[in-house]
């Protein structure tokens, strides 16, 4: 990013994230910039729960209101999160009962094993991945769940074909516009049968050997 956009909060929020970072040098630093941009910028960034947590690690504290807004994103973030989980362990119970493998991708596996705490990786969706022969019993089992599938052309738009549908349980709501901040915003299953990303054109794919290479995890008891 050049310089000349970036702020001494985004700047700030880069060096939480440190290794190295000093945390009595970050709160000095953090004494001269603008609070309510740092927690803004953690907030459109998806980013605000793991610079809460990791502020009360270094026992830094903000100021009141910018403290409170990240406790209050931590919170929705958690019960977001808590949610997800009791989503996708259904989804896994179920297509262990049908013979399904899938691979949990993304956000669902690092909140669980990577992570301190799962809340501290907000995340939109479920990302599984099968084998092609799979996705028709993975969308009956779905279906079966109460969900209802949305289905798109692979050739339109962007052209992306990791995924052609998505499923969503009926009654979601989409809240307020950042699905972070809401615990009860739609939280959709998206099937994918490759990893291939496919944008206007570009490719990459590093589907092949994934399922060979793959471990067997428990992620909520499954």
């Amino acid at each position: 990013m050049p310089t000349s956009n970036r702020t001494g909060a985004f700047d700030l929020l880069l060096a939480t994230f440190r290794a190295d970072t000093d945390p009595v040098d970050w709160q000095r630093r953090a004494a001269a910039a603008d609070p309510d941009k740092l927690v803004i910028s953690a907030i459109v960034l998806g980013v605000a729960p793991l610079l809460h947590w990791q502020l009360s690690v270094w026992g830094v504290t903000l100021p009141s209101r910018v403290w409170a807004k990240l406790l209050s994103v931590r919170s929705a973030s958690a019960a977001r999160q808590h949610a997800i989980q009791t989503q996708l362990s259904e989804i896994l119970e179920a297509g262990a009962q049908s013979q399904l493998s899938p691979i949990v991708l993304k956000g669902a596996f690092l909140a669980a094993h990577v992570y301190p705490e799962p809340g501290l990786r907000p995340m939109n969706d479920i990302d599984i991945l099968l084998r092609p022969a799979e996705l028709p019993l993975i969308e009956a089992l779905l279906l079966r769940l109460g969900y209802a599938g949305h289905y798109k052309d692979p050739a339109e738009g962007a052209g992306v074909v990791k995924h052609t549908s998505t499923f969503q349980r009926p009654g979601g709501t989409s809240g307020v516009a950042n699905p972070y901040l809401n615990a009860e915003a739609a939280r959709t299953v998206e099937p994918h049968l490759s990893l291939e990303e496919s944008w206007f054109g570009l490719r990459a794919d590093i589907t092949p050997g994934v399922f060979e290479r793959s471990i067997e995890t428990d992620i909520e008891g499954q």
